[in-house]
């Protein structure tokens, strides 16, 4: 009985990864819950099969309602293992978990805390806390913290959590879904290049995401900037298309403009 904690209501790429697990999981015959807010992704983890509970947001970075309606739920239920995501749900699910006696807590914070982006100085010197406190709760609560990649495992070592606690497993795409006839990949490709007006050899280099800070779009723009500027590239048919929107639009159009690759 596997029961996955999560506390945001938007779609991205981290709740992605929940509904991911939550299919997989379901396939291969385990019985799995969902604590979420009310909203769309709930549906689709009902479609999948998972018995959903929703529940308000997270009042409190430790909200003692929450912590105890978790914990008589775990108990009553029986959970063998609970998996919660992202700093909230983490840290509340932990200490109810301790409480209740689960056999197994995995804590799964996707972006390391010292490296959340924001162009608050006071918000950065804030987050040494954060993480200093969360290493502290997973140490002490958590069978396993879960890192994207090795150098995230780094990351969060460098933030206090013991390496024996870490373990990694990189987000997933599921591939079938992705396995398109070529005729109309083809018909794709020819509908972009007519768009945008782009000639039939294009090489292109394409992002999709939030134009947000966290997502480094405009480290990708300089990095192609500095790509089509190498002699070796000069003089051909090299393209960036960014999809997506978001508040750092504006910025991310000045910044092509200033490198005259817009």
């Amino acid at each position: 009985k596997i029961l996955y904690v999560i506390n945001s209501n938007t779609k991205g790429g981290m709740e992605k990864h929940v509904q991911n697990i939550v299919k997989g999981m379901i396939e291969h015959d385990h019985k799995v819950s969902v604590w979420c807010q009310k909203a769309s992704l709930a549906e689709t983890y009902k479609s999948y099969g998972a018995l959903v509970y929703t529940q308000k947001p997270i009042s409190f970075d430790i909200d003692p309602f929450y912590i105890n309606k978790l914990s008589n739920f775990l108990i009553k239920n029986e959970i063998d293992l609970v998996h919660s995501h992202e700093l909230k749900a983490v840290v509340n699910s932990l200490i109810a978990g301790y409480f209740a006696k689960t056999k197994v807590n995995i804590s799964h914070t996707h972006t390391p805390i010292s490296e959340w982006k924001s162009k608050s100085t006071l918000k950065k010197i804030l987050w040494i806390p954060t993480y200093i406190f969360y290493s502290i709760i997973v140490n002490l609560f958590s069978n396993a913290e879960i890192a994207l990649t090795q150098s995230r495992k780094k990351v969060k070592m460098n933030e206090g959590i013991k390496e024996n606690k870490l373990y990694i497993i990189p987000n997933s795409v599921d591939v079938n879904q992705f396995d398109i006839a070529k005729n109309v990949k083809t018909k794709y490709k020819n509908e972009i290049l007519k768009k945008y007006n782009l000639p039939e050899d294009a090489f292109i280099i394409g992002n999709v995401s939030r134009l947000t800070i966290e997502k480094g779009i405009d480290v990708l723009v300089k990095a192609f900037n500095e790509f089509l500027s190498h002699p070796l590239n000069a003089n051909k048919p090299f393209y960036l298309l960014l999809a997506g929107g978001g508040n750092l639009e504006s910025y991310i159009k000045d910044l092509l403009y200033d490198y005259g690759i817009e």
